[in-house]
């Protein structure tokens, strides 16, 4: 997505195909158990994953030379651990700040934490397999300090969101779960989806598919737009991503014919723009308002928001097809996509 000027409101999500891994790869040793399953979702409160998120954080809070975990709220708690304890915390925050923090979150080196965590690592060869052994050996050094100071505080804040959002999927979910599917042109497969609940996650959302493992989502429990009813957006939004092979189609070839540049970021819109507005409906026809993020934090040009409203509005109430929908968008949009 296009993120806002302010950023740290915003919602980033990215979405990465890995080469088909061997089905044999995906046996794994025991993991925690999620928190909650639905018939869409498993919700985790994994300690694993929180580490990883924390030690991605603190690095680039380190870069930019800012206020880092354990110089605030649990410093009393981090200063009082043994030397060795702390001065491991350290090192792993300064190896994610040198080789994990500084890249995207749909680069290798964060991508094969999240692959290790849903196909295990047998699979990894030559400098995939030798990295994955040293941030695991990384991010066991630094266990200690976060167990003692910091996991039990994230953790309770995880499953108070996951409380929140699952009374919201008790209503919501499965007329949600159909609906998305009718206008995606797709089927849901491999669920439920895993979803992680972390801290930051660049304070948003992130999915990442991988082949055959399938979908895992991020999400994070600290947003402000994640509150409230913004988690059964965010929650969707995350899971229309697998849902939208069709429709990406559907737009390379429309863009193509008409000889428009293709932007990544325009299915993301379309996604944006299409869930955005059946999860409105949704929540509108138990009596709550509510303003999906395309508008709430002002995504994408005004041109584009007007255009997606103006093309797919009639699509999701009932005129037309999805391909004459992309059709119409595209048009809208003009020779640059915009």
């Amino acid at each position: 997505m296009r993120p806002r000027p302010r950023r740290v409101c915003s919602v980033l999500v990215a979405v990465a195909m890995l080469p088909a891994l061997p089905r044999s790869s995906l046996a794994q040793p025991e993991k925690p158990r999620a928190v909650v399953t639905t018939p869409h979702f498993a919700f985790f409160s994994d300690r694993e994953v929180n580490l990883d998120d924390a030690l991605i954080a603190a690095g680039r809070a380190r870069r930019a030379k800012s206020q880092e975990l354990f110089q605030t709220g649990e410093k009393a708690c981090f200063d009082k651990l043994p030397p060795a304890e702390r001065a491991a915390w350290a090192r792993a925050v300064d190896y994610y700040a040198e080789i994990i923090a500084p890249v995207p979150i749909y680069a290798r080196e964060q991508i094969l934490f999240r692959l290790e965590l849903i196909a295990g690592s047998d699979w990894a060869t030559g400098d995939d397999r030798n990295f994955m052994a040293i941030a695991r050996s990384i991010r066991a050094a630094a266990m200690l300090a976060y167990e003692r100071c910091r996991w039990p505080v994230q953790d309770a804040s995880n499953r108070r969101w996951i409380e929140h959002a699952v009374a919201l999927l008790k209503v919501h979910e499965a007329a949600l779960g159909e609906r998305l599917a009718q206008v995606y042109g797709s089927s849901w497969g491999g669920l439920p989806y895993r979803v992680d609940i972390v801290d930051s996650v660049l304070l948003g959302g992130n999915t990442q598919q991988f082949v055959p493992a399938g979908p895992h989502i991020l999400i994070s429990s600290s947003a402000s737009d994640n509150q409230g009813p913004g988690a059964l957006e965010v929650i969707f939004h995350e899971a229309s991503h697998p849902l939208a092979g069709q429709m990406e189609g559907v737009l390379k070839r429309a863009m193509s014919a008409r000889g428009t540049a293709i932007r990544s970021d325009v299915s993301h819109a379309v996604i944006f723009y299409l869930t955005g507005e059946i999860v409105r409906r949704a929540l509108e026809q138990t009596g709550e308002l509510y303003t999906p993020y395309l508008y709430s934090l002002k995504l994408f040009p005004d041109s584009t928001r007007d255009a997606l409203s103006k093309t797919l509005s009639p699509y999701l109430s009932g005129q037309g097809t999805l391909v004459q929908a992309i059709e119409n968008l595209v048009q809208a949009l003009g020779p640059t996509g915009q």
